[in-house]
């Protein structure tokens, strides 16, 4: 090639370069609205996807803040009575929760105690029994969140965490592999799953899945079990399946978020 096109090949190359960091840096929107419910940002930096091993330890630690314990009660008579808890996870640093259906759906009242300690009450934006998913708000502001993961790039084998509350324990991580996808499952036949061998117990309904990167990219929502226990048989919700819906139950009671997760 002669010299004066091998120049201005590099010269284009380097404008290519130089106007995508302007871009990154002036702040222009990415693909996605910036007025999503819930959105990618804030993924943690993977180098090589394909061979490191997770540093679970910093996404434990990053992560754990903006999973909270949800606790299910009913009033009779004016007295509260416990019902049950759950998991749910921070989407939207407005206040915005997601959980499964099935953890509020016979509650009154609905207690949400977050990390740092506090215990809020929080009231139902929306909720779909068939997706089994439902979406909570408390009134706080400045949450950590949970970033949105693409639930459609995983593959059997790559490593994932989830986090919840089983039997109450809440901030329990634990990790494991996907071990399959598209899962039907007889108890949930209304949708297709992610199968986990993460250990998931009572308690982490509602919690997030969580693979390397530190998105999530599943709703723990059922474990297959005869003795009561974990058997290495979990299923998640994949969150390809499950951010339109959680969408559009915001979207139906116009609750819309004020901003991005950032």
């Amino acid at each position: 090639m002669p010299v004066t096109l091998v120049v201005l090949a590099l010269l284009l190359l380097a404008g290519l370069v130089a106007g995508t960091d302007f871009a990154r840096r002036v702040g222009f929107p990415s693909r996605r609205s910036s007025n999503a419910l819930w959105t990618e940002r804030r993924a943690l930096p993977v180098s090589d996807v394909g061979t490191l091993a997770p540093d679970w330890v910093r996404i434990a630690r990053t992560l754990r803040p903006a999973v909270v314990h949800i606790g299910a009660w009913e009033v009779d008579a004016g007295k509260p009575t416990y019902l049950g808890l759950g998991s749910g996870l921070i989407v939207n640093p407005d206040g915005y929760i997601v959980t499964n259906q099935h953890v509020i759906e016979a509650a009154a009242e609905l207690r949400v105690k977050l990390a740092d300690g506090r215990e809020l009450i929080a009231t139902v934006v929306g909720q779909d029994p068939v997706a089994d998913l439902a979406l909570l708000k408390i009134e706080a502001g400045n949450l950590p969140v949970i970033p949105l993961g693409d639930s459609s790039k995983l593959q059997v084998g790559e490593p994932v965490m989830a986090i919840g509350s089983p039997f109450g324990f809440d901030q329990t991580a634990t990790v494991g592999i996907v071990s399959a996808l598209d899962r039907e499952v007889e108890l949930k036949p209304n949708g297709r799953f992610i199968q986990t061998d993460a250990n998931i117990n009572p308690g982490n309904s509602g919690g997030p899945l969580i693979n390397r990167r530190g998105q999530a990219i599943g709703i723990n929502t059922v474990v297959v079990t005869k003795g009561g226990g974990n058997t290495g048989i979990s299923f998640a919700i994949p969150t390809r399946y499950a951010e339109p819906i959680l969408t559009r139950l915001a979207s139906e009671r116009g609750m819309g978020p004020t901003g991005p997760a950032r």
